[in-house]
């Protein structure tokens, strides 16, 4: 992992929250907000209603999520925290 990467503010974790639920996006984050992981809750529920036909990689990420399991080890950072 870029040491960059790890370094990269809250806002822009929060812009591109969506990678999240991208199997191959686990090099862009350290930490998730807790009001994020929230909304990349929900929306992988919806991922796996709209696209059942997904690959099959996708969609165990997808119910990971969904299960509560955080994905690429990311620390959950509780709101206040920085």
């Amino acid at each position: 992992m870029s040491p960059v990467t790890k370094t990269w503010p809250e806002w822009y974790r929060v812009i591109r929250g969506i990678d999240l639920l991208s199997v191959d996006a686990d090099f862009k984050f350290n930490s998730i907000p807790e009001g994020l992981w929230k909304n990349v809750q929900r929306r992988a529920a919806i991922l796996l209603k709209e696209q059942p036909h997904a690959p099959t990689k996708d969609l165990d990420h997808w119910k990971s999520i969904v299960n509560g399991q955080v994905p690429f080890n990311l620390q959950l950072a509780k709101k206040g925290k920085k």
